[in-house]
């Protein structure tokens, strides 16, 4: 009976996305390749295991991070975590990624958040035992992405950073990231050596576009699955640099390439 009422009483479970892998570039990114999802996040943010209670942790959250979940409506059995942060250097929050499978009604309560006349994602903004929460929600596919920050509150930095994150996200999301139209791009098919390749984990191609002093102007990644030596991309014409980065982030093939 007391079994029996226990399990009766137990709440349900959020689930995690342990696929993904932070990349650390010019800013930290999230890549995920089954879900074909690449989110920014630009800040200090870069990838960290998960004891250090600082940098990105993919697949996990902390206790806090569900109670503030839980006080902004969302389900467990609706959502999908994945990836808690927090910034290796002052000022100090958290920020939790969710992917949700269905939009419907998620923007009920929200705000439109507008940049430069445009609209741009929802939101909205919540106070919640001494702390300050912003959930912004963008579209992905199907459903969404929420980005949920929340810190104690700060007199001298309120809602530090989400406000970019949301937008810079939102941009990358809904718009053509390596821009140009059909007629201006050409199409790059290259192939990874299998010895450099991971064989049981995923990982990422970085593309980035060189200026003619060689410095970075663009950048781009492609999630590439496990095993997956092909790699086929459109990109406007100009010189750039492909390279194979496993999950340790460590760059295992590299190769320098005029597009024509």
């Amino acid at each position: 009976m007391i079994t029996a009422l226990l399990g009766g009483c137990a709440k349900p479970a959020y689930q995690y996305n342990r696929e993904g892998m932070v990349v650390n570039s010019q800013r930290a990114y999230y890549v995920n390749e089954p879900l074909w999802l690449v989110l920014s996040m630009p800040g200090d943010f870069h990838y960290q295991p998960a004891d250090t209670g600082k940098g990105v942790q993919v697949g996990y959250s902390r206790p806090e991070d569900k109670a503030v979940l839980r006080q902004l409506g969302i389900a467990p059995e609706k959502a999908t975590i994945l990836y808690n942060a927090t910034p290796v250097k002052p000022p100090y929050y958290h920020l939790v990624a969710l992917l949700h499978h269905d939009s419907s009604g998620l923007s009920k309560g929200m705000a439109r958040k507008y940049t430069h006349a445009a609209p741009s994602y929802w939101y909205r903004k919540v106070e919640y035992k001494k702390r300050e929460i912003y959930q912004a929600l963008l579209p992905y596919r199907d459903g969404a992405i929420s980005l949920v920050y929340y810190a104690a509150r700060q007199n001298d930095c309120h809602y530090c950073d989400i406000e970019n994150i949301a937008t810079f996200n939102y941009n990358w999301l809904v718009k053509n990231a390596g821009g140009g139209s059909d007629s201006t791009l050409r199409e790059v098919a290259l192939e990874v050596p299998s010895d450099s390749l991971s064989a049981k984990e995923m990982g990422v191609m970085l593309v980035h576009r060189l200026d003619n002093s060689g410095k970075v102007n663009y950048q781009t990644f492609v999630p590439m699955a496990a095993g997956e030596h092909r790699f086929n991309m459109s990109l406007q014409k100009g010189l750039y640099r492909f390279s194979y980065m496993d999950r340790q982030q460590h760059i295992r093939w590299s190769r320098q390439m005029h597009v024509d």
